[in-house]
């Protein structure tokens, strides 16, 4: 996803080229759409990434309690 193709691998490299890989794009335009068809994964994990996020969040949340100290308590520092 970050770099918007397939990630090539030391053995593909060896094997040779990815099928289906190469520039079909021959006008601007086209190449503009194709990105933009692309970029719709970023759109849904970012989504995923926010609820994701919030559930960690809140199961963080549940489970501490905070500590009240009172004046002249002995507390680690």
């Amino acid at each position: 996803m970050i770099l918007g193709r397939e990630n090539r691998a030391p053995l593909d490299l060896i094997l040779g080229d990815i099928p289906g890989e190469e520039d079909r794009c021959e006008k601007y335009g086209d190449f503009v759409c194709e990105r933009l068809e692309r970029m719709e994964c970023y759109t849904t994990a970012r989504e995923h990434l926010k609820e994701v996020a919030r559930k960690r969040k809140d199961d963080y949340d549940s489970t501490v309690h905070p500590k009240m100290f009172e004046v002249e308590e002995w507390v680690w520092y």
